[in-house]
């Protein structure tokens, strides 16, 4: 046969990485073929080469790091040459002969892509019948990918909503997974945040000093392997809107390869709203409920400033539904009421300067949302009282959920 060849199966294969922490066996059918049945014996060896010096162009990618095949940081084990017969009563499927089992070292450190190059080194050519025996493919290259990418943002990212009387918040920043070193990550607040920090909040430290927030973190190889920093709001009396305070973190570009920023986690904003109530008004606790199952009857807050010499009475308007007919509202406790279906009865005596509702949502509605707005009633609120306030105004959409 003219046409005979021995060679690997194919000239490149990819092995992941494993991604636990337990060693990959690759039992697949890639090895060494013969194209023809030899009519004597032929033996084949490959060994794997320790230097890519000297490679075919094009083989391995320019300045492509070996793979470690024994000792200490051993990504990849097997043989490291192995001899291969074919009998010449080798046909079919017999004429392929599968490279032993090959393992693959689980790690959790980053390293660059890595490759193991085999090579047909020894093969008897000179048999009858094979005076046009060719090798091809000579080379076999394994590639490892590298797969230990460490994941650096927020822990949490979504936004934080709190009253400004809450206390100390945490925010935390973490790599996912763990990095074989020390992250650095630069911190800013970002220019679009309306808090002003000594008016609005503090930064504040692990034993409640005030301190000031850094322009880069540390995230630690041990303990929680996350670093926090605390953000304390101002509890003032001072009415005032709504505030926001948003966080961005970067990498430096000293980073070194492995560690990659999660731009879904990388912004955080935390939102103070103001509990001080301003003097004769009445309005809804912002933001609550900001969600409600069809069929559901959230609990609704009036805030009341106190002070009210008689009963104040409030219409609650019902607005952006298709129907209103199937929306009420009730008062839970026997000394608040309601008049007419959407008139609140406001006693003097409202406990804890507050009001509460329950909405009745139709189980049967196709509403997405629903606004409620205040309005005084003409029949019996206070002249020189209002509703609604710089931080809570007079209308509350609700979100409805299936």
């Amino acid at each position: 046969d003219d046409d005979t060849a021995v060679g690997f199966t194919q000239a490149t294969l990819d092995i992941e990485e494993p991604t636990g922490t337990e060693d990959m066996t690759y039992g697949g059918d890639v090895g060494v073929r013969l194209t023809t049945t030899p009519a004597e014996a032929v033996t084949v060896t490959y060994e794997v080469l320790t230097s890519f010096t000297g490679l075919p162009s094009g083989l391995v990618p320019p300045g492509a790091m070996a793979a470690t095949t024994s000792g200490m940081g051993q990504d990849i084990e097997f043989p490291s040459s192995k001899t291969f017969t074919f009998a010449t009563s080798d046909t079919g499927d017999d004429l392929s002969k599968a490279l032993a089992d090959v393992s693959i070292k689980a790690d959790t450190a980053y390293e660059p892509d890595e490759y193991v190059v085999l090579k047909i080194t020894d093969h008897m050519s000179f048999r009858s019948g094979m005076n046009n025996f060719n090798i091809g493919p000579e080379y076999l290259v394994i590639k490892i990918p590298e797969n230990d990418i460490s994941m650096v943002g927020f822990v949490d990212a979504s936004s934080l909503s709190f009253d400004e009387d809450v206390g100390a918040r945490f925010v935390e920043i973490g790599a996912i997974p763990n990095f074989a070193s020390e992250i650095t990550v630069n911190i800013a607040v970002s220019s679009d945040s309306t808090a002003v920090e000594d008016e609005d909040y503090t930064f504040i430290d692990s034993s409640d000093a005030k301190t000031s927030l850094p322009s880069s973190f540390t995230i630690p190889t041990s303990g929680t392997r996350r670093a926090a920093f605390r953000v304390l709001p101002n509890d003032d009396m001072v009415d005032e809107a709504t505030k926001t305070l948003t966080f961005d973190i970067t990498l430096p570009s000293s980073t070194p390869d492995g560690v990659v920023l999660d731009t879904s986690k990388s912004r955080r904003t935390l939102t103070i709203f103001d509990d001080d109530i301003p003097a004769n008004t009445i309005s809804f606790k912002p933001n609550v409920p900001s969600t409600a199952a069809r069929g559901g009857q959230p609990q609704i807050s009036l805030e009341v400033s106190s002070g009210l010499t008689d009963p104040a009475r409030v219409q609650i308007v019902v607005s952006g539904v298709s129907d209103t007919s199937g929306y009420t509202f009730s008062a839970p406790r026997p000394d608040e009421e309601f008049e007419n279906g959407n008139i609140a009865v406001i006693p003097i005596n409202a406990r804890g300067n507050s009001f509460t509702i329950l909405f009745d949502i139709p189980a049967g509605t196709t509403d997405d949302s629903v606004t409620l707005t205040l309005m005084p009633d003409a029949t019996g609120f206070p002249s020189d009282w209002s509703v609604g306030s710089p931080n809570a105004p007079p209308t509350l959409t609700i979100d409805i959920t299936d």
